[in-house]
């Protein structure tokens, strides 16, 4: 009876392929899954039942795979596909830079800061030209990068990439189906060492074939994938590729490539797949989530270029007013503000192109202001204010609004170092976060440049204000000195007698001994923000003309 059975559906098997085209829709889909099943059952041993279950063979293939990847996945963990992604950059930049020409690279280490340091001493031109000239030889070379050697770099690697992906399934929560001592180690790097696989009916792991399909479909393992691998490890080790260690990365891949082609390539997940679905055609969706390396390389590597062109400006900037400063206030270390300083600056570049532009004005106004004019102009300009007799009022009005200003500058700092504090909107905490979680491979780059930049502007602000409310008072101050002199003032009447008072003189005779060195404070400042003219005649000639009523 089995004979016949046997013989029966041999003959309605031979019948529907012989009339498969003219036959109906569904005549044609059972011949199809019967194609796939065939198809299937030449895989030897076998993987898969026709009664819908995968065999211990299958997740024995694929644990055979996972212990010969681990090398590989600790190479790309640690390299190329770091959570770090200052060491990702790293290498994903040594990657692309081994495509450029002899010429390309040699001009490109000519843009590493400390090479740029030294063409800025070696040159007879000015800082400025030299930078000015860099940013254009920088420019041309971001140009260069179009050639096919470099894009073809960023094709190896995006297959890096996708190889790093296949790694970092989770083998284990899927071996858990077949045996449940996974479970424990599932989504960690530790696993079972003897394994007891039984049979699993496959469409209670639809989902998770479905995803270790797209891994392996998009899994491309060529020569030049293999020596890239052993190029990272070597780099990573910082030693030189050994024949034998070349030799143990490349068996590693040959037994994978063995069991990819002969056990579980693409075409076998998918045929399973197929036939769990019931459906020959299917076809899993495939995302594509092509990344442009060589768009990432030139933002990065053109964001630092800027970065460092600012720092040697402000290098150089510091340099320029070295003398001045030390005029100003001789040996005195400068005051430092709260949150906005050289070490948060510091922390911010060690892992990021983000800068502090501000902290050295806001230190040297900070240091003016505590030092030298609330101790020694405060009390004889406030005096003026309140007791001079002014000839003109509007310039009376105009004086006290700037004094005011500067004698709030140490409290309106206190405010800005506010911004600095727990739940404020420049937190240190929040930005250390940030920085912490960048180098734990999430993107926290948007909301940290905003940060950095409301801090700036902060600082900017600031920054431009006192100074125009600082030049403001020290042009009254030269009128109050000269006008001092005269028989008879020109601006306040009884200015001879508020000066000699015994409140007033000594702060006046700090007028008199510090006027050099504010108008030094005035000079610094000039090269961080616009300071108008400083001279008597000017000064006291605008006055007249603008704010007479």
């Amino acid at each position: 009876m089995s004979l016949l059975n046997a013989l029966f559906a041999f003959l309605k098997e031979l019948v529907e392929t012989l009339f498969a085209s003219s036959s109906s829709p569904e005549q044609k889909k059972r011949h199809d899954l019967k194609q796939l099943q065939l198809k299937i059952k030449e895989i030897d041993p076998p993987l898969y039942r026709p009664d819908g279950f995968l065999l211990a063979s299958f997740p024995a293939a694929l644990y055979q795979m996972y212990q010969f990847i681990a090398p590989i996945r600790e190479i790309l963990s640690a390299t190329l596909a770091s959570t770090d992604k200052r060491i990702s950059e790293k290498y994903r930049d040594f990657l692309i830079e081994s495509s450029l020409a002899t010429e390309q690279l040699a001009l490109r280490r000519t843009f590493l800061y400390q090479e740029r340091i030294k063409a800025l001493i070696a040159s007879h031109l000015s800082p400025e030209r030299v930078i000015e000239e860099q940013a254009k030889q920088f420019s041309q070379f971001i140009k260069a990068l179009d050639t096919p050697q470099v894009q073809q770099s960023s094709r190896l690697i995006e297959k890096l990439f996708c190889l790093h992906d296949f790694c970092q399934f989770d083998f284990n929560s899927f071996f858990a189906n077949f045996d449940p001592a996974f479970k424990t180690h599932a989504g960690q790097d530790t696993t079972v060492e003897n394994p007891s696989f039984k049979p699993v009916e496959v469409a209670e792991i639809v989902p998770q074939l479905m995803d270790l399909h797209y891994l392996v479909s998009r899994l491309e393992i060529s020569k030049q994938v293999i020596e890239t691998v052993a190029e990272l490890e070597s780099k990573r080790t910082n030693d030189e590729m050994t024949p034998e260690s070349h030799s143990r990365i490349d068996r590693i891949f040959q037994a994978l490539m063995w069991l990819l082609q002969k056990k579980l390539s693409a075409d076998t997940l998918l045929t399973i797949i197929r036939l769990t679905k019931n459906d020959p055609d299917f076809k899993p969706e495939q995302p594509s989530l092509k990344i442009d390396h060589i768009a990432d390389y030139r933002e990065h590597i053109t964001e630092f270029f800027h970065s460092d062109s600012r720092k040697l400006q402000k290098e150089q900037q510091e340099n320029e007013i070295k003398t001045l400063i030390e005029g100003a206030f001789g040996n005195r270390p400068l005051e430092t503000i709260a949150g906005y300083n050289e070490s948060t600056a510091a922390l911010l570049q060690d892992f990021t192109p983000f800068s502090l532009d501000w902290v050295k004005p806001l230190e040297i106004i900070k240091t003016f202001s505590i030092h030298h004019f609330t101790p020694h102009y405060r009390q004889i300009l406030k005096s003026i204010i309140v007791e001079g007799y002014f000839n003109n009022r509007n310039l009376q009005s105009s004086f006290a609004g700037s004094f005011s200003f500067c004698e709030s500058i140490p409290a309106k700092l206190r405010e800005f170092e506010q911004l600095f504090e727990d739940n404020q909107p420049c937190s240190l905490k929040i930005m250390t976060g940030y920085l912490t979680e960048m180098q734990n491979g999430l993107d926290f780059e948007k909301p940290l440049r905003k940060m950095v930049e409301n801090m700036n502007n902060h600082a900017k602000g600031f920054v431009q204000q006192a100074v125009t409310q600082l030049s403001d008072v020290f042009n009254f101050c030269i009128i109050i000195l000269e006008d001092n002199k005269k028989t008879i003032p020109d601006y306040i009447t009884n200015i001879r007698n508020l000066t000699a008072s015994t409140k007033n003189s000594e702060s006046f005779a700090w007028i008199e001994k510090e006027h050099p060195i504010f108008r030094n404070f005035l000079e610094i400042m000039k090269k961080y923000a616009i300071v108008g003219t400083l001279s008597v005649s000017s000064s006291v000639s605008d006055q007249s003309e603008t704010r007479e009523p």
